[in-house]
Formats: structure tokens, C-alpha cells, sequence
């Protein structure tokens, strides 16, 4: 007889956690379920019940993390913090997030089985950049920037810089810190004031 949830010692969420880690270390090709149920003390069998197989854990896994990647754009960009402030957490919450998923979307765009979690991530990401547009629109209808803003030239600050952490990042003699992240929003970020702050 096939068991039930309830007779499993370990959750849905539990079995999501874990794997997270594991795709973000090893992305879908390298990350290997055996090691997901050997680090949860279980055998493989929960982690088929709920999600059929690799391919359905990871299109599982990622579906997970892009709601809460939306989550906490929503968060910012709803908030009642001043326009550039909400500039600064978009910097650093993009930067974290740029170095984070190099590992986990490998291959996301070439490899034919992960079309479904492609095509989820691209809806989020179309739904995140719309929702940083029409926040850059707002400031410059309320006279925070200029009224001359290219808002999708002040977008792709956004992009370059988190390009650029992360192409630090794999310089290994220098260590991206914490510190050092807010040291490098903080330089792009009065970049961002100086050029397109209202007068």
C-alpha cells in the first residue's frame, strides 16, 4: 500500500528547502536527489510522491523562489520609503539575488527540459521589470527625477551593475562582503542621484 503525507517524517517544504540549496550549489544536471533525501535522512519516495521526479523538484524548487523574488520587489516597490531608498534595496536585493542564482538557472535557457521553469521565470521577471517602470514613472510624474528620465535608460542601471558585481564576484582574489556590496550600491546609487535627481 502506497503511503500517504501523513506518513512521511518530512514535508513538502522541508524536501523545498533543501533542494534549493542543492540546485543553487549544483544546478539541474549536477545536483543528484540522493543527496537531497541523504541530507533530509529519508529515502527518495517522499520526494517522488510530491514531485513525480528531478525534473518536477526543480521546476518545483524554482517556482518557489521566483514568487518570493517577486515577494520582495512587491514589498519594496509598496513601501512607503523614499524613491531612492527603494532604488537602494532594489540594488542590493538584485546584486544578492544575481550572485545567488548563477548556479541554479545554468543552463535554464538551453537545455530543453527546463522550459517550464524558463518560461515562469520570464513571466516574473516581465512582472518585476514593470513594476520597477512604473515606480521610475511615478518619480518623475512627482517631480523626484528629472522630467527628461529615460526610464528604460535608468533600467538598465540596474542590469549593468548587478552584471558587474557579479563579474567581480569571480575575480577570487576579491571577496564580495557584505560591506563591500553596500560599498558599491552606495557609489552607483549616488551615480543614479546626480544624474537624474530633480533640480
Amino acid at each position: 500500500m502506497s503511503r500517504t503525507p501523513e506518513q512521511f517524517k518530512v514535508t513538502e517544504e522541508e524536501i523545498l528547502d533543501v533542494s534549493l540549496k542543492h540546485f543553487s550549489m549544483h544546478g539541474y544536471e549536477g545536483t543528484n536527489l540522493n543527496d537531497i533525501a541523504n541530507e533530509l535522512n529519508i529515502t527518495r519516495t517522499p520526494i517522488y510522491y510530491y514531485f513525480n521526479n528531478k525534473l518536477g523538484l526543480y521546476e518545483s524548487v524554482t517556482k518557489r523562489h521566483l514568487l518570493s523574488k517577486k515577494a520582495q520587489y512587491t514589498s519594496i516597490f509598496t513601501s512607503d520609503l523614499p524613491f531612492f531608498e527603494k532604488v537602494r534595496k532594489d540594488l542590493l536585493v538584485s546584486s544578492h539575488l544575481r550572485l545567488s542564482e548563477q548556479v541554479l538557472f545554468a543552463g535554464i535557457d538551453t537545455n530543453p527540459k527546463l522550459t517550464e521553469a524558463r518560461d515562469i521565470q520570464n513571466q516574473v521577471m516581465r512582472e518585476i521589470h514593470e513594476m520597477k517602470t512604473e515606480n521610475i514613472r511615478k518619480a518623475v510624474a512627482d517631480k523626484i527625477l528629472r522630467p527628461d528620465t529615460d526610464v528604460e535608460q535608468f533600467m538598465i542601471y540596474f542590469y549593468v551593475i548587478s552584471l558587474g558585481i557579479e563579474a567581480v564576484d569571480k575575480q577570487t582574489e576579491y571577496e564580495i562582503t557584505e560591506e563591500r556590496m553596500d560599498k558599491l550600491v552606495d557609489t552607483v546609487l549616488d551615480g543614479i542621484i546626480s544624474k537624474y535627481k530633480a533640480i
